[in-house]
């Protein structure tokens, strides 16, 4: 093992190579075989990923970038392009050249910057519910809605809007013993290694709503899922409870202040 400078010090742990994550990146902005040897002697354990900065690389003679990358990964380290120089090869319709190269050179990675590719997310809608809204007026026939929700954008005139009306069940009281662990009797049982999935408890999807009480094999009472009570550690957590002592502390915080 080697012997750290000033190692009588207590450090946090660095944990080895490959790792996932504490990952140390280096941009290279065009430097030398010989600065890199150096730099890599001293802290080679500490470095994850070597980017080989913007379009630097096209300067440089390629049998050095390649001996250069070699030296890189016999110390474990990951290379990968800079995102100009795929935004570049994409604009010239070469990516596939870029990538043939990358290979040749000895790199294990890429960098697909913002400006080389256009994504398309698919999410699952949000949705909002409305508290009331007024009488609709009789000479411009404007209504004015109030949501239950925050809604933390603007809404530009002339976008349309769609309501549909919400599909709600309530249930209460219910005993969620063991949802999840099967209905084998033979497996299911927790001394048989059954274990509950309490993601299968209430399943609401498309925009519906599930209001409920329940509790568990462990005696948790919840309501619904923004508040829990622990019986175990006599303890309430959630997302409407901290929304709740968030709305009652915050204005005493700011009239102490």
């Amino acid at each position: 093992m080697v012997k750290r400078a000033f190692s009588f010090l207590d450090m946090p742990s660095r944990s080895e190579k490959p790792r996932v994550d504490g990952i140390t990146m280096c941009i290279d902005q065009g430097l030398g075989f010989d600065f890199v040897k150096g730099l890599l002697e001293m802290s080679s354990d500490y470095i994850d990923l070597w980017k080989l900065g913007w379009t630097t690389t096209q300067l440089q003679e390629l049998k050095l970038v390649k001996k250069k990358i070699t030296l890189l990964r016999s110390h474990q380290i990951s290379v990968c392009n800079g995102g100009t120089l795929l935004e570049l090869s994409e604009h010239q319709g070469k990516s596939t050249e870029l990538f043939r190269e990358l290979v040749d050179m000895g790199c294990d990675s890429t960098e697909i910057s913002s400006g080389s590719a256009t994504f398309q997310v698919i999410t699952d809608p949000i949705l909002f519910t409305v508290s009331e809204a007024t009488e609709t007026a009789a000479v411009t026939g404007i209504t004015t809605v109030t949501f239950n929700e925050f809604i933390p954008f603007e809404i530009a005139s002339g976008v349309p809007i769609k309501f549909v009306r919400l599909s709600r069940i309530i249930t209460s009281s219910h005993s969620f013993e063991y949802i999840g662990a099967g209905t084998d009797i033979n497996t299911s049982n927790p001394f048989q290694g059954g274990k509950p999935v309490p993601e299968n408890e209430v399943i609401a999807i498309n925009g519906g709503q599930v209001p409920f009480t329940s509790t568990d094999q462990k005696g948790n009472f919840r309501i619904g899922d923004g508040l829990t009570i622990d019986q175990t550690t006599s303890t309430i957590r959630g997302r409407d409870f901290n929304r709740a002592i968030q709305a009652q502390l915050t204005p005493l915080i700011l009239a102490l202040r």
